[in-house]
């Protein structure tokens, strides 16, 4: 299975509240931390994340985006298209994916527990050496997903397996 990385030719150092008064996360490479940091109804294209911790996301959709270190615990992508985007050594528990497209999307490391996938369609995703533990999977449309040394409970490897055998087009699991 081959990711497309995120396409990011140059990136601009700015703080959020600069990107949120301009309207636009285009091309901005952002590693410093904003008080209280909401970011709602916009598209972020081509940016780059570093040790941000955010406290609100929603309606927002991500292209070619990277995420370093950053925390997006119980942010909202529900509805939303993430399209070539690497999360590393992020923590994402109680992140919702519902209904949403995810497409060229890698999860490197990361904490996920608690989040939440339902009714997703899932094409050339890699989920590498993370917690998915207590993790929702459920009536997603999958092609090429990749899951290797991540940390899942026993039900939740047999809940894994079923969706395998209902939906998924191809896939690689690795368990330690």
């Amino acid at each position: 299975m081959k990711i497309v990385k995120p396409k990011i030719k140059y990136t601009e150092e700015k703080t959020i509240s600069k990107c949120l008064e301009e309207n636009s996360f285009d091309n901005v490479l952002i590693n410093k931390n904003d008080d209280n940091i909401c970011i709602n109804n916009i598209s972020i294209d081509s940016a780059i994340f570093d040790n941000i911790i955010f406290q609100e996301m929603y309606n927002v959709s991500l292209i070619d985006v990277i995420f370093n270190n950053c925390d997006l615990s119980n942010v909202n992508f529900d509805d939303e298209f993430l399209t070539r985007v690497v999360f590393n050594n992020c923590k994402l528990s109680g992140a919702s994916f519902i209904n949403s497209n995810l497409e060229d999307i890698e999860f490197n490391n990361c904490i996920l527990k608690y989040m939440n996938v339902n009714s997703t369609k899932i094409e050339r995703v890699k989920w590498d050496d993370c917690d998915l533990s207590e993790t929702i999977i459920d009536n997603c449309k999958v092609k090429d997903l990749l899951l290797n040394k991540n940390k899942l409970f026993k039900y939740e490897i047999l809940y894994l397996i079923k969706l395998i055998l209902r939906h998924v087009i191809h896939m690689e699991l690795y368990l330690i």
